[in-house]
């Protein structure tokens, strides 16, 4: 009778330990999976943002040149206003205001 309950209690140990198993391996393959969930989440939110970065980089780009354009277009209009006369002839430092113009970048 005494080795009946030894045995017993050898296998409910054995049974209890094999479940704690169990379940530990159940825990970790669905840690696992969660994880690589979370990294393949994590993947495409990178990838998101760099296209949002460079959209960014591509804007201000566009404003710089924007810019430039407007800044050009106000040079025109003060050399054909201020040294430019009504008939199309050149004033004095015409070329020099014209030259200020042509130098800003407009592409």
């Amino acid at each position: 009778m005494k080795s009946l309950l030894i045995v017993l209690i050898f296998l409910t140990l054995l049974i209890v330990g094999c479940g704690d198993t169990v379940s530990n391996q159940l825990n970790a393959e669905s840690n696992k999976e969660r994880a690589d969930q979370l990294q393949d989440q994590n993947d495409e939110l990178n990838r998101k943002i760099a296209e949002q970065e460079t959209i960014i980089k591509n804007l201000k780009r566009d404003v710089v040149m924007f810019q430039n354009r407007v800044d050009y277009l106000q040079c025109r209009i003060e050399y054909s206003a201020d040294y430019v006369d009504y008939t199309g002839k050149k004033l004095e430092g015409a070329d020099e205001k014209l030259a200020e113009c042509l130098a800003i970048d407009i592409h």
